[in-house]
């Protein structure tokens, strides 16, 4: 399985969003469960809330 590795750019702005999104615990999103910078390096997933 490949994976679609979004730029480091990229991912750098969605983790600034994330760092100040209240449903964020640690490294995961409280909302889906998911591990945030995981997500956040690929390119074709979204944020569950819509901030990203």
């Amino acid at each position: 399985m490949e994976l679609n590795h979004a730029s480091e750019e990229l991912r750098d702005q969605r983790l600034a969003a994330c760092s100040v999104c209240p449903a964020l615990s640690e490294h995961t999103c409280r909302h889906c469960g998911c591990f945030v910078r995981f997500r956040a390096s690929l390119q074709d997933k979204r944020c569950p809330l819509g901030k990203w």
